[in-house]
């Protein structure tokens, strides 16, 4: 008992003390006097209730998950699964130490063994569910049972970043290396022009081989084999590259299979094939460019847009009248040239320079104007302007680019435009566009010439696409039909049957800000050729229609923007679920696994090495932690009880005297 509290003890025996004398003289009456001040005495201590405080220790000991895959492709490890873990969770040493705790996991963890083993393994859910158990002041270890083969989720190998955690995988699965052949990586374009030819890049893998395969590479449409060739892979030679040209007749979706033939002894050809989309569309874009004044940048313009093959790009100094064109790009236009354009709907890219008819532009084109009282020439050099959004840009060179040369003079935007480059001269900053884009006119402006020198430049010394991407983009944004990059849609070409499924809705005012009072409708057709309307949500700064999980198949939807009157469509994929199946154990990124946070692999044959490191490692630490308690001295009723019994007494003893 404290200082403190006998003190407290003292203070309140004299304050019952100093009450019994209000009745009794104890030289009178002593035993009343007594029987009076202790019953005060007790009620005092029942009000406070006097408690003590001890000093104790606890032992805080660190965390040990012990974590049991038990999905299907561990179906034959079970048994020595559970016995490795039942080892480790017995061990009297390990118990003393570690503070346990155990799961089973395909996905998500459950506390008690699943009654069938899951269809799909999502090791890293798994741990990052686990990093929720961790105790961040002091190290964790993590004992996970698995052959490492995962069909869902995120790459488990570095999800876990924490320094407060050691993972040892024990690998419980065939570690025999069977050979496996893979189609490894596919480029191509997912749109081609009607009987243009296009190229199906691919690259091909072979892994755990120790001799030369040989195997056929196929690729088909509607079961018609349209290429087929041999490919020889070895341990020296694991991958092969291919690249198929092929022509695109009918217009439409296509669907392109290609398959890599199984060799011997292959246990898993999920790898083996893919499936690629293909849109072919009916007619090209047709594109002029009308030069006013033959010069270098005319030659870039039709290099870079007839790389395209959904463009037919011609040059030529007069414009047919019979000739129709989806987009002109006029260089140093002339006064005819100026007119007719200005009359026409077409989109225009207006590149200007040293011979163009300002006076006739400024006069007839109601877009900009040069105001310039001088025939003086200025070299005008380009810098970014950070609020441009109308569509993604690379960034510029760090070295700056050559200059563009034009009419000295302000240029005047007479309608709401797009700047992405504005222009400086010298190290000056003039605030007036170099590139300009007007939206709703769909029409674009170049201030200056020699973009060509631009383009050598990068090809030169930065081996950039910037000018490249510059163009394609701006031209692609004119071509497009009014208004159509208001809407923009994100999501996933295929998807799982378990997975749900999310398309994201862009939706753009005219000068591209997002507008969360769009009125947005999606329809979504199903296979069977059955429509309903699927319900949108605002999330700042897109919409989201939510279709929830579908049954495989190959479903078809449109997206309507009603304030523009504009409907954009897509397509994807659902997959079924391809039922796991014994594989050979991930050795590779178990082994990265462990790497990653410190670990170390483990065989089954090994268990007894992993418990001695579990209980031998120093970074494994039992902790004091002092704390301390507080009881009361006594049940409060036994202060209550006494105070009772004394005042009964008392009572007695007065009657037994004859007192009142």
């Amino acid at each position: 008992m404290t200082g403190e509290n006998m003190l407290i003890f003292f203070l309140l025996a004299a304050a019952a003390s100093g009450g019994a004398l209000l009745l009794y003289r104890p030289g009178q009456n002593p035993l009343l006097y007594f029987l009076r001040a202790a019953a005060l005495f007790f009620l005092l201590l029942f009000v406070w209730n006097p408690v003590f405080y001890e000093n104790r220790e606890k032992e805080i000991k660190p965390r040990l998950f012990l974590l049991v895959d038990a999905s299907k492709s561990m179906e034959n490890y079970f048994a020595l699964a559970d016995s490795l873990k039942n080892e480790i969770l017995h061990d009297e040493k390990i118990r003393r130490k570690f503070d346990i705790q155990t799961f089973y996991f395909t996905g998500e963890l459950k506390s008690r063994k699943p009654d069938t083993p899951g269809s799909s393994t999502d090791i890293g859910r798994a741990l990052k569910q686990t990093e929720t158990f961790f105790d961040n002041n002091q190290k964790n270890a993590v004992v996970i049972f698995t052959d490492g083969v995962h069909t869902k989720g995120k790459n488990y190998t570095n999800l876990i970043t924490s320094p407060d955690v050691r993972i040892y995988p024990v690998v419980t699965g065939d570690t025999l290396r069977y050979v496996n052949l893979k189609i490894e990586r596919v480029d191509y374009n997912d749109m081609v022009a009607k009987d243009n030819y296009f190229y199906i890049k691919a690259v091909l893998s072979a892994e755990n081989t120790d001799k030369e395969i040989r195997t056929r590479f196929r690729i088909t449409r509607n079961n018609k084999i349209l290429h087929s060739e041999n490919v020889i892979l070895s341990p020296g030679r694991n991958f092969y590259k291919t690249e198929i040209k092929l022509q695109a007749s009918t217009p439409g979706i296509q669907w392109y299979r290609l398959y890599l033939q199984p060799v011997e002894g292959e246990k898993n050809i999920d790898d083996n094939s893919k499936t690629l989309r293909i849109e072919v569309t009916e007619k090209k874009a047709s594109v002029l460019i009308l030069t006013g004044k033959i010069h270098p940048d005319a030659g870039l313009f039709k290099r870079i847009l007839s790389r395209n093959k959904s463009y037919s790009v011609k040059v030529k100094k007069e414009w047919p009248e019979n000739e129709n064109y989806d987009l002109i790009i006029a260089v140093q236009p002339q006064t005819r040239q100026i007119e007719r354009l200005v009359k026409s709907n077409i989109p225009v890219i207006w590149l200007t320079g040293k011979h163009t008819d300002w006076n006739t532009l400024n006069a007839r084109n109601g877009l900009f104007e040069r105001k310039t009282s001088t025939n003086l020439y200025e070299q005008y050099f380009a810098y970014e302007n950070p609020d441009f959004r109308l569509f993604e840009l690379e960034k510029l060179p760090e070295n700056i680019l050559p200059p563009l040369t034009d009419y000295f003079g302000n240029i005047v935007l007479k309608q709401e435009a797009e700047i992405p480059y504005y222009s400086q001269i010298k190290s000056q900053k003039t605030g007036m566009p170099l590139w300009v884009i007007f939206p709703r006119n769909k029409q674009a402006a170049v201030f200056g010439q020699g973009l060509w020198r631009w383009y050598v430049y990068e090809s030169r010394y930065n081996k950039q696409n910037h000018i490249e991407d510059l163009i394609k983009k701006t031209a692609e944004f004119l071509l497009s039909k009014s208004g159509t990059r208001q809407l923009q849609l994100a999501y996933k070409k295929t998807y799982s049957e378990t997975e749900p499924l999310q398309i994201r809705i862009f939706a753009y005012n005219i000068m591209m800000q997002p507008d969360p009072n769009a009125h947005i409708s999606v329809t979504l057709k199903s296979p069977g050729k059955k429509t309903k309307k699927i319900p949108v949500f605002y999330e700042e700064p897109f919409f989201t229609a939510d279709l929830g999980q579908l049954p495989p198949g190959n479903y078809r939807f449109n997206v309507t923007y009603h304030n523009y009157n504009i409907t954009k469509s897509g397509y994807f994929e659902v997959k079924p679920v391809i039922p796991e199946k014994a594989r050979t154990a991930n050795l590779d990124q178990l082994r990265l696994l462990a790497e990653n946070t410190k670990g170390k692999l483990f065989t089954p044959g090994r268990i007894d090495a992993l418990k001695k490191l579990l209980t031998q490692s120093g970074e494994f630490k039992i902790f004091l932690r002092q704390y301390k308690t507080r009881s009361p001295l006594t049940h409060r009723a036994v202060w209550l009880f006494l105070f009772v019994l004394s005042i009964s007494a008392e009572w007695f003893y007065r009657k037994y005297r004859g007192m009142l």
